[in-house]
């Protein structure tokens, strides 16, 4: 079930910004619009996965852990999107062009390696991949607990004037890392 909900939502959310290019509601710049949308949104993702098993603790309801893997994945290919919106829509794949762009702006190498990271967690988010990798799989995975902090920060740095979108991400982000902390203390 979980799968499919969160499939549904990725895709409502694409029909959605798909509906706002086409109807003209994206802004002056939708290409800019369509970038901040899927950043905005795979890092929703990707804090809402860092939250599934404090939240399950919480609320002792262990099945909620069936939501991380689809929240996790869907984190990825939408911060694949925004990547892919990046490179294409705004780069026109032009390798100089990107080079100089990172160059000007430093937050884009940062989220640049944030999904680097997360590669490696979605081509190992299979069963089989976690039956044999064993214990490595679960130390791989962990990186997750730094991978997210260095989006919101990628965020924070592209957002510029307005912080208080980054504020709230990154008191989230603490406060289900400051859990899993404590809770590794006991």
């Amino acid at each position: 079930m979980p799968v499919i909900v969160v499939s549904l939502v990725v895709l409502l959310l694409a029909a959605a910004g798909a509906f706002a290019i086409a109807l003209g509601n994206s802004g002056p710049d939708p290409a800019k619009w369509l970038l901040h949308q899927t950043g905005f949104y795979a890092l929703c993702f990707l804090v809402a996965t860092l939250g599934v098993s404090p939240v399950a603790r919480a609320v002792r309801k262990p099945l909620l852990v069936l939501w991380r893997r689809p929240l996790g994945l869907a984190g990825f290919f939408v911060a694949s999107a925004h990547v892919v919106v990046y490179a294409t829509v705004y780069q026109g794949l032009l390798f100089a062009a990107i080079m100089e762009d990172i160059a000007k702006r430093p937050y884009i190498l940062v989220g640049l390696l944030a999904w680097l990271m997360l590669i490696p967690l979605a081509a190992t988010s299979t069963r089989n991949a976690r039956r044999r990798m064993g214990i490595a799989w679960a130390r791989l995975h962990r990186t997750v607990y730094v991978i997210v902090p260095i989006a919101v920060v990628h965020q924070g740095m592209a957002q510029k004037a307005d912080i208080g979108q980054t504020l709230l991400f990154l008191a989230i982000t603490g406060c289900f890392l400051i859990e899993r902390i404590v809770r590794a203390h006991r």
